[in-house]
């Protein structure tokens, strides 16, 4: 099914809420947007392909990359959509109102085909980059359904307000905040989840998250992830699961508590985008993951807080390795040229070299072979030895040398 045609639209379907589903066997991630049509045949739309679990959440937040331009403009861009619905966005409730009512009153069916495709155009825009933002087409959907019943005479102005109204207010709220809950969740991250962690901190997230809780109360600041997660359904949806408004507290439970319950797979409705970046704070904590920046390109990734990872698995560069593979190598040399036995044997081959150069011995001459066996001999007897004793061995490597070279 096309999102984004005006056929689509125009079926009479019955969306769910977005699912956010993690499979914990392959560690992967998808988004579905489940569906029923008007002869209750089931379907789903999945917006993104399976990833490493937790990506699309950074992604989300623009932590994926070091430089990225953040969803600023996706948000503006969905924002001004409301406008196409007659609907001013810094206007109060009561205005909005009234600018719903007039909007109906003067709307012309011959507009809807022109309406749809530019509101569409928008979505595809916004989602495509940012696919957990499709929680809002169920929302989009049936105002422009609504509304292509209204053009075609199917429904009259009476019949469609109230549910209009219902949506185009839902939606106003929400693309209010798009922007404050991303702000605020990006705050929250980089104070719990990659701050503590750039240096040697092992406390888990939960920790942090504790620590950085009681920080916020003590300096009377907010903090974003106080709101518990949980399973915010609305009343339409209950109706699309249950077939009542009121479903009773042991059917609700019972549906959701096996879902929560399965081992392999984890499913969330999204109906909100604030609640889907608690979604990832949680995980995050459950999973023991923190954020690190990687030493070779700059990039985030997420590793468990009590790894001493400091690079990610991205390409490095123009090279076929990757940046760990890149950094493990680095690491090595590090280590190697910092090491006892390896900064005497550079003496010794700066000296052999120096006499090569100066032709006082032949350069085919056997003692660099010599230095090198020496080099390895000694670096395995120094790592195999106690601490005490090394130095023992470091003296004996260092005479060794001299006797070679004379």
């Amino acid at each position: 099914m096309n999102l984004y045609s005006i056929n689509t639209i125009k079926q009479d379907l019955s969306f769910f809420p977005l699912t956010y589903i993690l499979q914990k066997s392959n560690y992967s991630e998808s988004l579905i947007l489940p569906y029923y049509t008007t002869d209750k045949q089931a379907g789903q739309e999945s917006l993104s392909a399976d990833r490493p679990i937790l990506s699309n959440w950074m992604e989300i937040l623009d932590y994926d990359t070091e430089s990225k331009e953040t969803l600023d403009k996706t948000f503006d861009l969905l924002l001004s959509s409301i406008h196409l619905f007659g609907i001013q966005a810094d206007k109060t409730d009561a205005d909005s109102a009234s600018d719903i009512t007039h909007f109906l009153k003067s709307f012309q069916g011959s507009h809807f085909s022109d309406l749809a495709s530019s509101v569409l155009d928008i979505l595809k825009d916004c989602f495509d980059p940012c696919p957990v933002l499709a929680y809002l087409y169920p929302h989009y959907y049936t105002m422009l359904h609504l509304l292509y019943l209204y053009s075609e005479k199917t429904c009259s102005y009476k019949e469609i307000e109230a549910e209009f109204s219902t949506e185009a207010h839902f939606l106003l709220s929400e693309l209010q905040t798009l922007k404050a809950s991303y702000t605020q969740a990006r705050k929250y991250t980089q104070s719990v989840f990659i701050e503590p962690y750039t240096e040697s901190a092992s406390i888990s997230g939960t920790a942090s998250a504790a620590l950085y809780h009681s920080y916020c109360k003590i300096q009377g600041q907010p903090d974003f992830y106080t709101d518990s997660f949980d399973y915010p359904v609305g009343v339409k949806d209950c109706m699309n699961m249950f077939g009542t408004k009121s479903p009773t507290w042991h059917s609700y439970f019972d549906f959701f508590a096996k879902k929560a319950a399965q081992s392999d797979m984890q499913e969330y409705p999204i109906t909100s985008f604030a609640q889907f970046l608690h979604i990832g704070l949680s995980v995050m904590m459950l999973e023991g993951m923190v954020i690190r920046k990687c030493r070779l390109c700059n990039g985030y990734f997420h590793t468990k807080h009590s790894s001493d990872q400091m690079y990610c698995s991205r390409i490095y560069k123009n090279t076929a390795a990757t940046c760990s593979e890149v950094g493990v190598r680095k690491t090595y040399k590090e280590k190697l040229f910092q090491h006892p036995i390896h900064q005497e044997f550079t003496k010794a081959y700066n000296k052999l070299y120096g006499r090569i150069r100066r032709g006082k011995v032949p350069s085919d001459t056997p003692l660099m072979d010599e230095l090198k066996r020496l080099h390895d001999e000694y670096t395995e007897k120094y790592e195999n030895t106690h601490q005490k004793d090394r130095e023992a061995v470091w003296k004996e490597y260092i005479q060794k040398n001299k006797e070679l070279l004379g």
